[in-house]
């Protein structure tokens, strides 16, 4: 199965018509019907159903489209990035993050990095999931996040960024941007936002606001929500200030807190590349 086939089933799913089809993708009716059938020969069974001019997805083309989908948007992407690599770089260096607040100056650092070694592609890889598991399979050289998640990560070697204090998020026109620092006293009674994956410095401080009755708590599902609720005025939420980045238009105010969240790089233990170096001195 090749490239030009996988595009000619995708296609083919959308329209439900080979004459369309094969107008779009200037191949004759002939040649499509000869592809499908290559395709459906090779895998053992039917994706389509034809029923004179009539083409429908059988129930196993259906599933086995949707898969296609996603293979063929992979592998387009492979050859974008292949494409781009060989006509400008003799090197990559991939690294992961959570999300962009992570490290909102990383492309100031990759500009940086093309002025030393302009050979050297930087690929950033933002992903919600665990980049730790990339990390140890060699995809990525890389990783920039919370500490708490890089323990007992075998071969490795944790470089600290920065430590991010906790903030408290309000909406701009609530009474507690009026105060210098807010305090605990300040917001009893109010309902905090808590994320089902706060960080652990976090977790700690909402939990004991929490049970000393000071707040009554909601679950936010993701920081988008939080953000959404908190500008409508239906809570408050404590989180670190990485993400102001991302604050939308709410207000980042001082908490009287020495809570932190400690960001640091992952490298691996004995990295003798100095193009690699080289970036984590310009990350540092």
């Amino acid at each position: 199965m090749n490239t030009r086939e996988l595009q000619s089933i995708i296609e083919l799913s959308k329209s439900l018509s080979f004459r369309e089809t094969a107008e779009r993708l200037f191949i004759s009716q002939p040649a499509l019907s000869y592809q499908i059938n290559d395709v459906e020969n090779e895998i053992g069974f039917r994706i389509f159903e034809r029923s004179g001019k009539a083409v429908s997805l059988t129930p196993a083309g259906r599933v086995f489209v949707k898969d296609v989908e996603n293979i063929y948007r992979q592998l387009q992407l492979a050859i974008e990035r292949g494409q781009n690599f060989s006509s400008h770089y003799e090197k990559e260096i991939r690294i992961g993050l959570p999300r962009r607040a992570y490290y909102s100056d990383l492309p100031i650092a990759i500009e940086k990095m093309g002025e030393v070694y302009p050979e050297v592609a930087i690929a950033p890889v933002f992903s919600p999931n665990d980049l730790t598991d990339g990390f140890l399979k060699g995809d990525l050289d890389l990783v920039i996040g919370d500490e708490e998640d890089f323990k007992g990560v075998k071969g490795s070697k944790q470089i600290p960024l920065y430590r991010s204090p906790i903030k408290l998020l309000a909406r701009k026109d609530d009474v507690l941007t009026k105060l210098p620092v807010v305090t605990k006293e300040n917001i009893v009674g109010r309902t905090l936002l808590v994320g089902s994956v706060s960080r652990k410095n976090l977790r700690k401080l909402q939990l004991a606001l929490e049970n000393e009755g000071v707040v009554k708590t909601m679950n936010s599902d993701s920081h988008d929500t939080t953000l959404t609720l908190v500008s409508a005025g239906k809570a408050i939420c404590l989180s670190p200030e990485f993400y102001k980045a991302e604050g939308g238009d709410c207000a980042w105010l001082d908490y009287d807190t020495d809570a932190y969240v400690q960001i640091s790089l992952l490298s691996r233990e004995g990295e003798r590349r100095p193009e690699v170096l080289k970036f984590i001195e310009l990350l540092k």
